[in-house]
């Protein structure tokens, strides 16, 4: 979160995505005077269903930063 808020991007909301090798979560900081996050719920590689959803999420962030 603190480089997210630090982001030379800041009044445009920013995005994070966290991971440790098989535990994937988002963030999305909302900038505005008292900044305010979301996170994803925990997605899991090792469960069969996640990974396409992190793909679809990855995606989705792609088509938003153009």
């Amino acid at each position: 979160l603190t480089y997210m808020i630090n982001s030379p991007n800041s009044p445009k909301s920013t995005y994070g995505f966290v991971l440790n090798g098989s535990n994937f979560r988002f963030i999305k900081l909302l900038a505005a005077n008292l900044p305010q996050y979301a996170l994803s719920d925990e997605l899991l590689i090792d469960r069969g269903n996640d990974f396409p959803q992190v793909l679809c999420i990855l995606k989705r962030i792609a088509t938003l930063m153009v």
